[in-house]
């Protein structure tokens, strides 16, 4: 057996590239077609135009020190694969910073570390990796804490170095602490750290004496704590608390009002994180898993062994305290970690905790280190292959996302300002109101001054957007500093059609669409037309990727817009050469602008056969060809018998 001493530096030599290969696998095999999603989009926005007085304006309403990583990832640019590397390598110092600060509590053993840590680096149930923008921050404060608590152990564990590390984990402190308080509760770890540090080498100490050396060493992270709590809840002016506290002041009544929420998190965690890696469905998952299981098992079991085997139980008492710590602050607010995709961001807080108890479980019920790698090269399969999974939910979410902005654009090359751009609901599951507005203010050249913004999305589910429309209001928005302006009547009502169908840009004659619902049928009429412009400029295929193929919306959207335009001979060509290269629409209800066409062409028996196609699906569209026809001035034998083809009165 090689001396300990070896065997330290060779995991110290190897372990880094380690966890770089574990995130790779976890994170990085769906990269080039991963795009923005939710909160992304305004940051996006704003680097994209060079507004960087709009981004700290954006932040100053509730973490007005957060957007540092914005501004310095920036620089780079704006496409996605930026990014999305970015996010990735700031995983990875994550990782290396949590074993950092482990270090110096367990100098003796690098093993455990090393699996603390790679599991750490892949721990399912924390979802949002792919937002890879707004989550910036967050892994930045991650690892300005682990930097912190690293520096803090060092100078507990180096009292010649103390100075030299206490300035640095005070600055990182600092850091983490307003940049967001995602990592405060943990914070409050520090204690159980020190002890567990101070008390190894001074055992025989009493009880009070070894309290006061933690004391000591706690104090300047202590204050910090409490300048941090005393600026955020007492000297931060903000326009409007977006975490309120939901505390109780009777103890009793506070713990049993959080510790249901709490406990769910807990089981989610340990439990119901690991059981939904065994229903991933994505099979490209599955073999990435299965390989990186393969890896890791060869990897970590040709590892040299350690002489001290026996199970850390410091690792159960600091596991349970650094994931309740760490969700502490989340709980008190009134979220939960387990309640969907978007909140597993919470998560991030207790993963230190998470794979702690999980590394101590499998140290203790598995005593053969050659199968206890394995069994971790196992988890980190199953691990690797729900992230890879999850990836791909948000790839699919970005092809959506292109559909309609690549849609959008065939359909209305640019956008009058001030236009207000109604939907029924969010488009895809990671856009909608009113972030959808800001990708649409980047796909669309900007020509208003910060803070006005060009266009604007609401959703026709809210009261807050129907409302106005019926009443014939206008709009007066004020988000976070962006400010919107449309006048009554400027909007357009957008619409994805349902079955794989085009994007639907509704006019007055889809107050008949049988496809849409009652209230958006009730507003159809409002949809102004005459705010789309014929002229503009293409996306930016740095930010919304190449034109995709031209499929059958590309013609849809060309017919449409030729017919808005006054040339409907134009629709016709657009539409035969879909026909001629093979194309078919999803719903027939899409032949729609040939009808439209030939009738502006006069041309009443081509017009009477693309309404046969309207109509292929069923008699569903009857509604909006019989509206249609009856303000055409159509031979009266040709309107008869489309009159009886669609069901007219």
């Amino acid at each position: 057996m090689a001396p300990p001493q070896r065997n330290i530096d060779a995991v110290t030599r190897y372990a880094p590239w380690f966890y770089l290969v574990a995130c790779l696998l976890a994170y990085a095999p769906l990269i080039p077609q991963l795009g923005y999603y939710w909160d992304d989009w305004p940051i996006i926005l704003f680097i994209h135009n060079k507004q960087w007085g709009q981004l700290l304006t954006h932040f100053s309403y509730d973490r007005p020190f957060s957007p540092w990583p914005f501004f310095i990832i920036g620089q780079l640019g704006t496409h996605p694969l930026v990014w999305h590397i970015s996010a990735l390598l700031m995983r990875w110092l994550g990782v290396l910073g949590l074993a950092w600060s482990l270090k110096p509590l367990w100098p003796t053993r690098p093993r455990f570390i090393l699996y603390v840590a790679l599991l750490f680096a892949v721990y399912p149930g924390y979802l949002a990796q792919p937002v890879s923008v707004t989550f910036a921050t967050q892994l930045g404060a991650q690892i300005a804490f682990f930097v912190s608590l690293g520096a803090m152990a060092r100078a507990a564990s180096h009292p010649q170095r103390y100075w030299r590390y206490t300035a640095l984990g005070l600055a990182a402190a600092v850091v983490h602490l307003f940049t967001m308080e995602y990592f405060a509760g943990l914070d409050l770890l520090r204690v159980l750290f020190l002890w567990l540090i101070l008390r190894r080498p001074h055992s025989n100490d009493s009880f009070v004496r070894s309290a006061k050396r933690v004391a000591i060493q706690w104090a300047p992270y202590l204050l910090a704590l409490a300048a941090w709590l005393v600026w955020r809840f007492w000297l931060l002016e903000l326009p409007q608390e977006p975490y309120p506290l939901q505390l109780s002041r009777n103890p009793l009544r506070l713990i049993a009002q959080l510790a249901p929420g709490a406990l769910r998190d807990f089981w989610h965690a340990l439990a119901e994180a690991w059981a939904r890696t065994l229903h991933t469905a994505y099979w490209p998952a599955w073999f990435i898993g299965g390989v990186s299981a393969l890896s890791f098992a060869w990897l970590l079991s040709r590892h040299p062994k350690e002489g001290n085997t026996e199970p850390l139980h410091q690792a159960a008492l600091l596991g349970v305290a650094a994931f309740f710590l760490g969700l502490l602050p989340i709980w008190i607010t009134g979220n939960q970690a387990n309640t969907s995709g978007y909140e597993s961001r919470y998560l991030m807080a207790g993963l230190m905790g998470a794979a702690l108890l999980v590394v101590w479980a499998l140290t203790t019920l598995i005593r053969s280190t050659r199968w206890r790698a394995i069994a971790l090269a196992v988890l980190l399969g199953l691990a690797v292959s729900s992230h890879i999974e999850n990836a791909q939910g948000f790839r699919q979410d970005w092809q959506a996302q292109r559909s309609l902005y690549w849609q959008l654009h065939w359909r209305a090359p640019d956008i009058a300002p001030g236009t207000a751009i109604i939907t029924p609901d969010r488009q895809t599951q990671w856009i909608g109101e009113p972030l959808l507005g800001a990708a649409l203010n980047t796909l669309y050249p900007i020509r208003s001054a910060a803070p006005t913004a060009d266009l604007w999305n609401l959703e026709l589910r809210y009261s807050h957007t129907l409302d106005p429309i019926l009443r014939g209001e206008g709009y007066d928005i004020n988000y976070r500093g962006h400010v919107f302006h449309a006048e009554p009547g400027d909007l357009l009502l957008l619409r994805v059609g349902p079955e794989g169908s085009c994007l639907w840009t509704l006019d007055a004659y889809d107050q008949f669409n049988p496809y849409l619902t009652a209230d958006e049928r009730q507003v159809a009429a409002y949809s102004n037309h005459a705010r789309i412009l014929a002229q503009g400029s293409p996306p930016d295929s740095g930010i919304f990727g190449a034109e995709p193929p031209r499929g059958w919306c590309y013609y849809y959207q060309q017919a449409q817009l030729a017919n808005q335009n006054g040339a409907p001979a134009a629709a016709v060509q657009a539409l035969q050469a879909a026909e001629r290269a093979g194309l078919q629409p999803a719903l027939s209800i899409e032949w729609l602008p040939l009808v439209r066409a030939h009738a502006a062409l006069g041309e009443w028996e081509p017009a009477a056969e693309a309404s046969q196609r309207v109509l292929a699906d069923g008699p569903q569209a009857g509604g909006m060809l019989c509206a249609l026809w009856a303000g055409w001035p159509a031979p009266q034998a040709v309107y008869t018998d489309i009159s009886q083809r669609a069901g007219c009165d």
